[in-house]
């Protein structure tokens, strides 16, 4: 659109690919001071819907989804497959959108409200420090197992946004939490937890055998013993401590003494009545 004689208005047309494929054509107008150049979009077109897949794979990069219900299996050949490095286990998905939808539900709030509460021996209230918060963005990670997806057992469709990450084969199990010494101990094909345990020195006192938690590097978690023996590299291993309640002695003696005190008060002002 070109402004002539300062009012009026003139429109043309120009074929862009003909001004980009021959340049110094006929369509490769000169531009004037207040010229405005209008690019239509195609009719019906859209953005390409992008997921990104990074690390040991052949060909890393973006990918636009070129259909409806696009799979992770679907992109997982897309991309060349993996290469020799590639640990399948520990396969990671990104997908920002699933925080979007639950930021607005204040779960936060919702965990508070039901937080437990207890009255100890001496009638006071107190709620359990140890519950726990959490960040919405943690929930953007999907727990998958890109295995059962190459064995077609199950499938993900694809979102934009999503992005996958497939690391190198680890070489290490990490300890932390009621342990010795919180480290990282090198994989060793067969050991049990135990023994990753013993070599970061061992369980404290106050820790709770009872509830060692394992979290695999695609972010499964499960709970395990001592004997379980099916580690793989990259795991973390956690053991937490026992919860212990804090008993006031000196208080629930002070009290148990006014009770006695009281009573023994009480039964000599009952005899000398009679």
């Amino acid at each position: 659109v070109r402004i002539v004689d300062g009012i009026r208005r003139e429109s043309m047309w120009i074929n862009l690919s003909e001004v980009l494929n021959n340049p110094g054509s006929a369509q490769d107008v000169l531009l004037r001071e207040n010229d405005v150049l209008m690019v239509h979009s195609i009719p019906g077109w859209l953005k390409p819907e992008i997921v990104t897949i990074l690390g040991e794979v052949k060909y890393p990069g973006n990918y636009a989804i070129i259909r409806e219900n696009e799979t992770l299996s679907e992109l997982f050949q897309r991309c060349g497959g993996f290469t020799e490095d590639a640990f399948l286990e520990g396969v990671m998905m990104i997908r920002p959108k699933i925080s979007e939808r639950v930021g607005g539900r204040n779960l936060q709030a919702i965990i508070s409200s039901t937080r437990p509460i207890i009255i100890d021996s001496l009638g006071r209230i107190d709620t359990l420090s140890y519950v726990f918060s959490f960040n919405p963005e943690d929930l953007n990670r999907m727990i998958i197992s890109a295995k059962d997806v190459i064995r077609g057992k199950t499938d993900i469709v694809l979102e934009a946004g999503d992005t996958i990450i497939v690391p190198k084969t680890p070489g290490e199990v990490s300890v932390i939490g009621a342990v010795a010494l919180n480290g990282t101990v090198k994989f060793k094909e067969g050991k049990n937890a135990r023994y990753y345990i013993k070599m970061a020195g061992g369980l404290t006192k106050n820790a709770d055998a009872d509830q060692i938690r394992l979290v695999k590097m695609n972010g499964r978690v499960e709970k395990i013993s001592l004997g379980y023996d099916k580690i793989s590299p990259g795991d973390v291993i956690i053991v937490p401590k026992k919860i212990e309640r804090k008993v006031d002695v000196l208080a629930i003696t002070s009290t148990i003494v006014s009770i006695i005190s009281g009573a023994v008060t009480s039964l000599y002002i009952i005899l000398r009545l009679k």
